[in-house]
């Protein structure tokens, strides 16, 4: 069963950065707070924070989300699907998110 663990990823790289709570904090234009409870999967990144996230440390979002990588070194392989299948995957992804958004659970934190 895969497990989504976004903050495991988000920890991994602001150790593998040498980077603190706070240093992130600056990067990303959030808290030490909203950092904290990113790491701690309390909470997690909105659409727009995603995309500085991924930007800044030069990883695909669907790694960085779902452990998912086009170059198979990650926790799955994309390169194994067809493109049909691929494209599914993505609107999926896109689905889930507009959902969550309309839920709210971006602004959980009050932070955004």
């Amino acid at each position: 069963m895969y497990i989504h663990n976004q903050a495991k990823r988000l920890q991994a790289l602001r150790e593998k950065h040498m980077l603190t709570t706070r240093d992130l904090a600056k990067i990303i234009g959030v808290s030490n707070g909203v950092i904290s409870r990113w790491c701690q999967g309390k909470s997690y990144p909105s659409r727009k924070h995603t995309k500085i996230i991924c930007d800044h440390f030069k990883v695909e979002p669907a790694w960085f989300i779902y452990g998912i990588s086009s170059g198979g070194s990650e926790d799955i392989d994309l390169t194994k699907l067809s493109t049909e299948n691929k494209i599914m995957i993505l609107q999926t992804y896109n689905a889930l998110l507009d959902s969550q958004n309309d839920k709210g659970n971006e602004c959980k934190n009050g932070e955004y």
